[in-house]
């Protein structure tokens, strides 16, 4: 950014810089940005909108499956996560993390044959116990959160956590969910291994440690959420 001319104050600049050709074998890009007034009244100059561009070559976070799984511009409103392009009722969020297509509208995909729901499917087992089936990204797990009687598995950007509420709620109203994340206390298990299902996802299979029964109203969900930012979905 040498050189560069922010121009008359308070008026929005806009810089590009081309980076050129990333070695495929690279992990990180550190980008610096260092400016500084014509005057010492203490003036302050403030990046915003700061933005990469370029050509995904795979489908390893959720805005380069977007851009390859439809070809939409990140400037195109349909990439963003809580749209819902096809208009099937579910996000492309969890489009991205449950292996279906944001282009093609239906609650089931074909898995080997066989027609299952995008969505997770819920069984209550035998004493209340709760049991959850998905299928989730098909990739290496990352080196924290996978464990599911813990952190929930953390897959590419994409963190899957299995919990549980019995209905209560905090100081603002909002229902407490219960997992075994930051020491919580755990409700999940894994019990058997991942399956991989020949389309880019496996199923994952996870069975409650607290039982359902009780007089109280007893709630269940998986939250997926895009790992460093606060977008949530379930």
């Amino acid at each position: 950014m040498d050189g560069l001319n922010f121009g008359v104050l308070n008026r929005k600049t806009t810089y590009s810089s081309e980076i050129g050709e990333i070695p495929n074998s690279t992990a990180s890009i550190v980008a610096r940005f260092k400016g500084k007034t014509n005057d010492n009244k203490g003036e302050v100059i403030y990046f915003d909108n700061v933005r990469t561009t370029g050509d995904p070559i795979s489908a390893d976070s959720y805005y380069a499956y977007m851009q390859l799984e439809t070809g939409w511009e990140l400037e195109d409103p349909r990439i963003a996560p809580r749209s819902d392009p096809d208009g099937d009722g579910i996000t492309n969020l969890l489009e991205y993390a449950f292996g279906s297509s944001p282009q093609v509208s239906g609650q089931t995909v074909m898995v080997k044959g066989e027609e299952v729901p995008i969505l997770p499917e819920w069984d209550l087992k035998r004493f209340g116990f709760a049991s959850v089936s998905y299928r989730q990204i098909s990739a290496p797990l990352a080196q924290d959160g996978n464990d599911a009687k813990t952190e929930g598995f953390h897959v590419q950007d994409i963190l899957y956590i299995a919990q549980i509420s019995r209905g209560e709620v905090d100081a603002n109203g909002e229902m407490i969910w219960v997992d075994g994340t930051a020491g919580g206390e755990t409700v999940f298990e894994q019990r058997v291994p991942l399956q991989e299902n020949e389309d880019g996802t496996v199923q994952v299979r996870l069975a409650g440690l607290r039982g359902l029964s009780g007089t109280l109203e007893t709630y269940v969900r998986l939250v997926v959420r895009v790992v460093g930012f606060e977008q949530v979905d379930n």
